[in-house]
């Protein structure tokens, strides 16, 4: 999407991975049942990869809890970045609803209440993001940003980097117009430039 300049820019922001630590709760919660686990030994997004069946299904286990999705730790630096980004862009949360939750979209909701209103949260799996038109995109899946970028030919994704979007990851695709961050006020400063940069083209 080629938004004129005087508009906010568009930008789609992914929730779990990158705005909120599911994996560290997952890790937490597999560390309470005696099988310690790190985000660090997550190589792949797909649980299953990177941990053994028993701990694969304490991991979902963990995820269809109920309000499990409302008690999600935000990343250190994810609440000022999302609060700075929403001063320069319009902002949409794309995130995907975890099937075997019952209360999850309620409390994903519930999560972001009092920082994005329930309109600007758009619910829709992985494979249906690339259908989301915007100028930039922040996302934690490489297979993801990629699939999006082929669908926004002038669009930007950046994808910040975890231990799971690494180029060994099973779901790894690259793309010439994804850009990897090391965290989030990296992106935001890339957007603000790329944003000035088409300003004063």
């Amino acid at each position: 999407m080629n938004r004129s300049i005087d508009q906010k820019p568009r930008v789609a922001v992914d929730c779990d991975g990158v705005l909120g630590d599911c994996v560290g709760a997952v890790c937490r919660g597999l560390t309470s049942t005696g099988c310690k686990r790190t985000p660090e030994e997550i190589k792949h997004h797909r649980f299953a990869l990177s941990l053994s069946k028993e701990e694969t299904d304490i991991a979902l286990s963990t995820m269809g809890k109920p309000e499990f999705a409302r008690h999600m730790p935000w990343y250190p630096d994810a609440k000022a970045f999302l609060s700075e980004l929403q001063k320069v862009a319009d902002v949409t949360i794309l995130t995907s609803p975890f099937a075997a939750s019952a209360t999850w979209m309620e409390d994903r909701k519930q999560w972001f209440r009092g920082k994005v209103e329930p309109r600007d949260i758009v619910y829709c799996s992985g494979q249906h993001k690339a259908r989301f038109q915007a100028d930039y995109l922040i996302e934690d899946h490489p297979g993801t940003a990629a699939d999006w970028c082929d669908k926004n030919p002038k669009g930007l994704a950046f994808l910040v980097d975890r231990p799971w979007n690494q180029p060994g990851a099973a779901e790894y695709r690259d793309h010439a117009r994804m850009v990897r961050c090391l965290d989030l006020p990296l992106a935001l400063t890339f957007i603000n430039l790329h944003v000035a940069m088409r300003a004063s083209a």
